[in-house]
Protein backbone atom coordinates (compact mmCIF):
# COMPACT_ATOMS: atom_id res chain seq x y z
CA UNK A 1 0.00 0.00 0.00
CA UNK A 2 1.19 3.29 -0.73
CA UNK A 3 -0.59 6.75 -0.17
CA UNK A 4 0.17 10.11 -2.39
CA UNK A 5 -1.42 12.41 -1.20
CA UNK A 6 0.75 15.80 -1.08
CA UNK A 7 -0.50 18.48 -3.12
CA UNK A 8 3.16 19.28 -3.97
CA UNK A 9 3.69 16.16 -5.64
CA UNK A 10 4.95 15.89 -9.09
CA UNK A 11 3.73 12.95 -11.04
CA UNK A 12 5.20 13.53 -14.21
CA UNK A 13 5.67 15.95 -17.49
CA UNK A 14 2.10 16.02 -18.74
CA UNK A 15 0.51 16.31 -15.43
CA UNK A 16 3.16 18.86 -14.25
CA UNK A 17 2.20 18.54 -10.89
CA UNK A 18 0.09 16.08 -8.55
CA UNK A 19 -2.65 13.83 -10.47
CA UNK A 20 -4.83 13.91 -7.34
CA UNK A 21 -4.86 12.99 -3.81
CA UNK A 22 -5.28 8.78 -3.71
CA UNK A 23 -4.32 5.49 -1.89
CA UNK A 24 -3.04 3.12 -4.17
CA UNK A 25 -3.24 -0.88 -3.64
CA UNK A 26 -1.35 -3.58 -4.89
CA UNK A 27 -2.60 -7.39 -4.10
CA UNK A 28 -1.78 -10.30 -6.01
CA UNK A 29 -3.71 -10.36 -9.24
CA UNK A 30 -7.57 -9.46 -9.09
CA UNK A 31 -10.19 -8.56 -11.45
CA UNK A 32 -11.03 -4.64 -11.01
CA UNK A 33 -14.83 -6.02 -11.30
CA UNK A 34 -14.28 -7.52 -7.90
CA UNK A 35 -13.08 -4.07 -6.16
CA UNK A 36 -15.80 -2.79 -8.30
CA UNK A 37 -13.80 -0.12 -9.84
CA UNK A 38 -13.54 2.00 -12.77
CA UNK A 39 -17.48 2.08 -12.38
CA UNK A 40 -19.06 5.49 -12.97
CA UNK A 41 -18.99 7.52 -9.74
CA UNK A 42 -16.36 4.92 -8.39
CA UNK A 43 -13.29 6.45 -6.18
CA UNK A 44 -12.07 3.08 -7.04
CA UNK A 45 -9.73 2.78 -10.82
CA UNK A 46 -7.85 -0.44 -11.91
CA UNK A 47 -4.80 0.43 -13.23
CA UNK A 48 -4.61 -0.76 -17.21
CA UNK A 49 -1.13 -1.88 -16.84
CA UNK A 50 -0.60 -5.42 -16.03
CA UNK A 51 1.91 -5.77 -13.36
CA UNK A 52 1.31 -9.49 -13.04
CA UNK A 53 0.75 -11.27 -10.71
CA UNK A 54 -0.03 -7.91 -9.24
CA UNK A 55 -3.11 -5.99 -9.43
CA UNK A 56 -2.77 -2.57 -8.78
CA UNK A 57 -5.88 -0.22 -7.55
CA UNK A 58 -6.10 3.86 -6.61
CA UNK A 59 -8.53 4.80 -4.37
CA UNK A 60 -9.30 8.58 -4.55
CA UNK A 61 -9.68 10.56 -1.74
CA UNK A 62 -11.32 13.74 -1.63
CA UNK A 63 -8.73 16.07 0.61
CA UNK A 64 -4.71 16.76 0.47
CA UNK A 65 -2.65 15.28 3.32
CA UNK A 66 -2.82 19.64 4.36
CA UNK A 67 -6.60 19.29 4.34
CA UNK A 68 -7.24 20.96 1.73
CA UNK A 69 -9.60 19.83 -0.75
CA UNK A 70 -8.64 18.26 -3.95
CA UNK A 71 -11.25 20.58 -5.93
CA UNK A 72 -14.11 18.11 -6.35
CA UNK A 73 -12.52 16.61 -9.52
CA UNK A 74 -14.07 12.91 -10.46
CA UNK A 75 -13.03 9.93 -11.46
CA UNK A 76 -11.29 10.30 -14.94
CA UNK A 77 -10.70 13.75 -14.99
Amino acid sequence: MRHMMSAGGYLNDIVRGPWRPHVMIGIADTPAARWRANLAGSAVFADSTRYKPIALFRVVMPRWSNGVSAGGKTPGD
